[in-house]
């Protein structure tokens, strides 16, 4: 299990990590909101890896990375950025983030690359960890040594030392350096004449280069203490690899006191004391060897079993002939490591695809020739014949002639790495393609109207190229009548928050031509000031065609308003001749006919006037409406009887309707004072369900029969009452409202208004 701290202030970015971090069994995760929070956290509990966004409040990512490895270098550390600036990256990795991850794009793709590289970075750490354990154990062992230890560069100069080398030769802290490390232990021996340079020229050639090219050497010599005594010691000097670098391991024992026993023996005693002292000397050198050996070859391969790929050491030539391979070659090829150690079943070249065998060989000779590290990613063929994507790191290795005798490196799977990325790039190919083909202007503005960025249909839209606009003002390109009130409502949409649409249009040499401007923020992570992506569209044709038709509704409700006129005159007039009639006398057949006249002429006249009201439903578009304000317009246009109360329990919304929505509540009201008989109370209200508003009319009165819900809504029902249910429920679906009457018989009307998503919101302070 991997324990992980995730700080990140944006709450709606720690729910969706909570969900994809969650769904990973090893990861054990904690998620906080800032860094003061995580660093309180962190004095009680250690994580195996901390993730932290980079933009916050309080502290950003950099900040709260220098405070940990300020005092803690060994946890990783992953720094979570947006569109994040290769600035920003550096910086990261500069003061030890281990890796860093974007967190735009897809969820999947993004949750996934950084599930895997806290898996990696938690992997490597705790390979790490076991070396440093195993490089204390060594130390240990180094500091217990009975013998005084001193490692050397071929300079002469001590690297590291022991208390027993200390304590030998009795240096006190801070003289005991690699500067004087020559001039205080190998001062020059009074056989020898010449200067202090001449004899460190000797005693290179003689003992050290021999050591140094791969000969061990063992001899008694006479060293210095720091008060200037001299003492004979016994000398081993063995080459020691590190880092690509032969150094000397010199080990000292005072021989002192041997050596004056030896003096005062016989010859053959002193002799035989000597042979013996030597076997025991070299059993107990053989023994410590043999056990540091043991020790390092554990070590060696304990690391090597842990590591997520396969280590290597090969030959140069262009099968890849392998001298040692790690066990994570069977993880990594399906082969075991025998198989591919001296080609005893294929060699690594036969493991790598055709296709990339020459370009990989190809590359490690360029390398060579320059000393260079190989680092490249390329196909190989496991033994189940699956392709796998590798990334290969690897040296080549000199002798002292400069001569290449070997190859070292890693390889690691990549496989997953590698189809992210391709899918990555599908994704965006398929973005690119998608903002291509849309015939609209995009472009990136910031809050005073420059133009950051815009796409290539700039020349269709606006008549210019892209490199025109680029940098440059609105202002610089529009009538200041246009620009100005642009300039405005993107400042006001950057400033808010808030979705922003306008309209305008620019005078061409071709006439004008009419566009909308659709706009939203973009917060950038990076600590720039926000900015925002507009759309910008043609709409010369729409505002074209829509003039026209308004030209065309005003005509014919003028020749309708004409034509109804000179109708209702004509039946006012017919009414009077029917009056005249009805003062004649008559038998009863006749006076039948014409009271049967005077009615149908009275269902004609309500039905011309009916068309009057029609007429205007939908003429103009919809628009935002104050709910308390039409309220206060509905009551306003209908004599209220003073018995009647009104209460208007609306939330302070706004919703997007026809113009002559006032008239639903209007015949609301009207209905109930007429039909409600002993009505006395009305309450509108409103509620949110789901993302609808309901908007909800209810009265105390009668009430509507069941066998009357629907039929109240048909046409000529209600006719009596000037405007009828039919054209209420008409205004409202021309923005998508439905109606419903679902009151109580007896109790009471009560009308349900169901405002969709979209049309409605809450009104800004």
């Amino acid at each position: 299990m991997i324990s992980v701290l995730f700080v990140d202030d944006e709450s709606a970015v720690l729910d969706v990590a909570k969900i994809y971090l969650g769904r990973d069994p090893d990861l054990d995760c904690t998620f906080v909101t800032s860094v003061t929070e995580a660093l309180l956290i962190l004095e009680k509990k250690n994580y195996d890896i901390i993730v932290s966004d980079y933009g916050m409040p309080d502290k950003n990512g950099i900040e709260f990375l220098k405070i940990i490895r300020s005092h803690d270098t060994g946890t990783p550390f992953i720094l979570v950025t947006g569109r994040g600036t290769e600035e920003v990256v550096i910086d990261a990795l500069n003061n030890g983030a281990d890796f860093y991850v974007q967190k735009e794009g897809d969820p999947n793709t993004v949750f996934a690359d950084l599930i895997a590289k806290i898996k990696i970075a938690v992997r490597y750490r705790r390979a790490v960890d076991k070396i440093f354990k195993s490089e204390e154990r060594y130390r240990t062992l180094f500091e217990s040594a009975n013998d005084a230890i001193i490692i050397l560069n071929g300079e002469l100069e001590c690297l590291d030392k022991n208390k027993k080398a200390e304590e030998l030769f009795g240096f006190v802290k801070g003289i005991f350096d690699m500067a004087n490390c020559f001039s205080l232990i190998f001062k020059n021996p009074e056989d020898f004449k010449g200067s202090e340079e001449e004899y460190r020229t000797y005693f290179l050639e003689k003992y050290f280069m021999p050591v140094i090219s791969g000969q061990p050497l063992r001899f008694e010599y006479m060293l210095t203490r720091f008060n200037g005594e001299r003492f004979e010691a016994d000398l081993s000097l063995s080459p020691l690899i590190s880092d690509g670098k032969t150094l000397v391991l010199a080990i000292i024992r005072d021989i002192s006191k041997q050596k004056d026993a030896k003096r005062r023996l016989i010859t053959a005693v002193e002799n035989t004391n000597q042979a013996l002292l030597e076997a025991k000397r070299s059993r107990e050198d053989l023994f410590w060897q043999k056990n540091m050996l043991m020790e390092k070859e554990r070590f060696l391969k304990t690391l090597l079993s842990n590591l997520p790929g396969m280590v290597y050491q090969c030959k140069n030539d262009p099968g890849w002939t392998m001298i040692f391979v790690s066990e994570g070659c069977r993880d990594l090829t399906g082969y075991e490591p025998e198989d591919l150690i001296n080609n005893s079943l294929l060699s690594y070249g036969d493991v790598i695809s055709p296709e990339y065998r020459e370009k990989v060989w190809e590359l490690w000779q360029k390398r060579i020739m320059k000393n260079e590290m190989y680092d490249d990613e390329y196909e190989i063929i496991t033994k189940k014949g699956e392709k796998k994507w590798v990334w290969e790191r690897g040296r080549p290795v000199y002798d002292i002639k400069g001569e290449v005798v070997a190859l070292e490196g890693f390889i690691a799977d990549t496989s997953e790495k590698k189809k992210i990325e391709d899918e990555l790039k599908e994704a965006t190919g398929h973005l690119k393609a998608t903002l291509y083909a849309i015939p609209d202007i995009l472009l990136e503005i910031d809050n005073t109207g420059k133009i950051i960025d815009v796409n290539s249909k700039s020349s269709h839209v606006f008549h210019r190229e892209k490199y025109d606009l680029t940098g440059k003002n609105l202002a610089e390109i529009m009538p200041a009548g246009v620009a100005g009130p642009l300039t405005e409502k993107i400042r006001d949409v950057i400033n808010t928050g808030e979705m922003g649409k306008l309209q305008f249009y620019i005078p061409f040499s071709t006439g004008f031509e009419w566009f909308e401007l659709s706009i939203a923020r973009h917060e950038l992570i990076t600590g720039k000031k926000p900015v925002a992506i507009g759309i910008v569209r043609d709409i010369t044709e729409y505002i074209r065609s829509e003039e026209s038709l308004k030209l065309a509704n005003k005509k014919l409700n003028l020749l309708s308003s004409v034509t109804r006129h000179d109708v209702l005159n004509q039946i006012t007039a017919a009414q009077g001749f029917l009056e005249l009639i009805s003062f004649s006398p008559h038998d009863e057949k006749e006076t039948a006919i014409i009271n049967k006249l005077m009615s149908i002429i009275s269902v004609i006249t309500k039905q011309i006037r009916f068309t009057g009201n029609y007429q205007d439903i939908g003429l103009n578009a919809p628009v935002w409406q104050n709910l308390h304000e039409l309220m206060s317009l509905s009551k306003d246009g209908i004599e209220i009887p003073e018995h009647v109360q009104i209460e208007d329990k609306t939330a302070d919304i706004e919703i997007l309707a026809d113009p002559m929505i006032s008239r639903v509540f209007i015949n609301f009201i009207d209905n109930t004072i007429r039909h409600g008989k002993n009505a006395d109370r009305i309450i509108i209200s409103s509620k949110k369900e789901n993302n609808d508003c309901i908007l909800i009319y209810e009265d105390n009165g009668a009430g509507v029969s069941i066998m009357e819900k629907e039929r109240i809504f048909s046409r000529g029902y209600g006719m009596n009452t000037g405007f009828g249910l039919f054209l209420s429920r008409e205004i409202l679906e021309i923005t998508n409202y439905t109606i419903v009457e679902n009151g109580t018989f007896g109790q009471g009307a009560r009308f349900e208004i169901k405002i969709p998503a979209g049309y409605w919101k809450y009104k800004l302070s």
